[in-house]
């Protein structure tokens, strides 16, 4: 099982439809779709799911990562996001037959300049 938080901060204008686009291109030989905020990646029985999520409850958790970055680059930046993209998959992986994808998804979300893109266990700069 994987998990990923992009936060997207206020100066952004990112957006599901636009992540869509690279998510498409990235995963041209995977089913791709978009139901409402979360954009779904399909290939055999792997799925990564991933959500944009926005307010009040996505602002209180990126302070406290914040805190807990304390130190770190860019942890100032962490403490405005109000949005984000939650990334994740819960298909088991015991043989890291997906760990590259993972990897690819994480690739993505870097690409794009303005998203911080963290590890939400630890949590720590990816």
């Amino acid at each position: 099982m994987y998990r990923v938080f992009a936060l997207i901060p206020p100066k952004s204008d990112l957006t599901i439809k636009t992540l869509l686009s690279q998510v498409e291109t990235e995963f041209a030989t995977s089913s791709v779709t978009l139901n409402g905020n979360q954009i779904t990646i399909s290939r055999g029985e792997w799925d990564f799911e991933l959500l944009e999520q926005s307010g009040p409850e996505v602002l209180a958790e990126s302070s406290d990562i914040a805190e807990k970055m304390a130190g770190q680059a860019e942890d100032s930046d962490v403490a405005a996001c109000d949005r984000r993209i939650d990334a994740w998959s819960e298909t088991p992986d015991p043989m890291l037959e997906y760990f590259e994808d993972y990897q690819r998804v994480v690739g993505l979300l870097k690409s794009f300049p303005d998203l911080i893109v963290i590890d939400p266990t630890e949590p720590s700069f990816l």
